[in-house]
């Protein structure tokens, strides 16, 4: 397994809107026949600011490959570089950050 983490402040467009792009992104991967179930996507907000976090764990380096490849997810991360103020902190299985426990809501297709 390969696990990834992206950190980052939102900054443009109203959250409604933003949860709805993200929901639409799992969706699009939870249907994806050859991802379904090689991919975990979870997206995870900090109660009291705008931080995010989105966690993926991938079954192997294939499964990376064939997301990278689909439009969803080319349309996707545009989307998340349109909405964060700054850079965002990316992690994978190499350089490992550890969270400490925060209140946050999930998010997942079709959920708040």
């Amino acid at each position: 397994m390969k696990h990834f983490m992206i950190k980052y402040q939102f900054a443009h467009g109203t959250t409604e809107e933003w949860h709805r792009e993200i929901a639409r992104f799992i969706a699009a991967l939870d249907n994806d026949p050859e991802l379904k179930g090689r991919i975990i996507y979870r997206c995870l907000k900090n109660r009291d600011d705008a931080i995010y976090f989105h966690l993926a764990s991938a079954a192997d380096e294939a499964a990376v490959k064939t997301l990278q490849a689909r439009e969803f997810f080319k349309h996707y991360t545009e989307k998340t570089r349109q909405r964060r103020r700054g850079h965002a902190d990316r992690t994978d299985r190499r350089n490992r950050t550890h969270l400490k426990e925060s209140k946050a809501l999930f998010h997942q297709a079709g959920g708040r």
